[in-house]
C-alpha cells in the first residue's frame, strides 16, 4: 500500500531460470497487481541470462501489468 503514495516507483526485477519470477517476490507481485496505482510514473529494470529463451520474461510480465493499472494522459 506504501507503493501507491509515491509519484514515481523503479521497479529491479531479477528472473529465474526460464523466465520466471523469483519466487520471494511472488506475494510482492500479487499484491501490487492488487493497488489501484492512479497516475504513478514507472519504470521495470529487468535482470535476466541471454541465454534462456524467455529472457526477462518477469520483468516484461510486470511491466505490461503495470501499463494496464496506471492511468495515460
Amino acid at each position: 500500500e506504501k507503493i501507491s503514495k509515491f509519484k514515481r516507483i523503479l521497479l529491479i526485477v531479477s528472473t529465474t531460470g526460464d523466465g520466471d519470477l523469483p519466487h520471494q517476490a511472488k506475494s510482492f507481485v500479487q499484491n501490487l497487481q492488487s493497488l489501484e496505482l492512479g497516475e504513478i510514473e514507472f519504470a521495470v529494470l529487468a535482470l535476466g541470462d541471454r541465454h534462456y529463451k524467455n529472457f526477462c520474461q518477469a520483468g516484461i510480465k510486470i511491466n505490461e501489468m503495470l501499463l494496464g493499472s496506471v492511468e495515460h494522459s
